[in-house]
């Protein structure tokens, strides 16, 4: 017996009650999903080919129009299946506010990252610094974000935690950011000489932002030493403490050649009991 292509379309695969699926419906539902999916692929593409966009905007945009997309690609895909979906966002709308406070942190997690991907505080290749860890801003999903730490670890963190924690963002308003080293030198140097050096190994190394100018100063009168700091700019915020470390060594390196000490710190104890017993003997 042979099927036409309408009898196989019409056939009915499940069936509950006044519900029935058919293989038309299923194929729908499919094609449905994988248009909305191919939607996603071709904006994402089109979005990360701008060059008018900065790449923390782009990522923002794309999520937030993937995330668009899958619901409106679900929405039609269930109404294809025959299930009508404004009873279930009913029903869920009051199972969420029977469970609310069971998953409220849940529930805050999503709503903190719809916030970040609007507001842009966050965005993805900020280098951020939370908790005292500097680390990369590689992924915002819409629960958590990902942060790559400067000891190549990842992070991933509830979004929430960044909403309300302080953050302290590097990149936010400039890709260039401030940096200083401190150093001290014996009380009997020549002062001008070794704020010379200092702003020579800045001016020598690759990776310091030379449109802006390091600055060298007399910071401290220190118990055992002058202190001295050396302020510079980088727009490699992500590599800050291994630039700050070659800084070191470059200045090192340059008081050696000029004879400059690094003293130890010194301390004087007195002892005036024993010094009473000295002079009696």
């Amino acid at each position: 017996m042979e099927l036409t292509l309408k009898e196989i379309l019409e056939y009915h695969i499940f069936a509950l009650g006044q519900y029935s699926l058919t293989v038309y419906q299923l194929i729908s539902s499919a094609v449905i999903v994988l248009v909305g999916l191919g939607i996603v692929r071709v904006f994402k593409s089109l979005i990360y080919k701008s060059e008018k966009i900065d790449v923390g905007k782009k990522f923002a945009f794309a999520q937030i129009l993937k995330y668009i997309i899958i619901v409106f690609t679900a929405i039609l895909a269930f109404r294809t299946l025959g299930v009508d979906v404004s009873p279930l966002l009913l029903g869920g709308s009051v199972i969420l506010v029977g469970i609310g406070l069971g998953l409220q942190n849940l529930f805050l997690d999503f709503i903190s990252g719809v916030i970040i991907l609007l507001d842009r505080s966050i965005k993805v290749d900020d280098v951020v610094e939370i908790e005292n860890v500097v680390g990369k801003v590689q992924q915002i999903n819409i629960r958590t974000s990902t942060i790559l730490t400067r000891d190549n670890k990842s992070m991933i963190i509830p979004n929430s935690i960044l909403t309300k924690n302080k953050i302290v963002n590097m990149s936010y308003d400039d890709d260039v950011a401030n940096f200083g080293i401190v150093i001290g030198v014996g009380y009997d140097s020549d002062v001008n000489l070794v704020m010379k050096l200092m702003l020579d190994a800045a001016k020598e190394h690759p990776e310091v932002f030379q449109e802006r100018p390091a600055v060298a100063r007399l910071s401290n009168f220190g118990d055992s030493s002058l202190d001295f700091s050396l302020f510079f700019n980088s727009r490699y915020l992500f590599k800050a403490e291994a630039i700050k470390s070659d800084l070191r060594l470059s200045i090192l390196n340059k008081f050696k050649e000029n004879n400059i000490d690094i003293p130890f710190p010194i301390r004087t104890l007195y002892t005036p009991d024993l010094q009473k017993q000295g002079q009696n003997q």
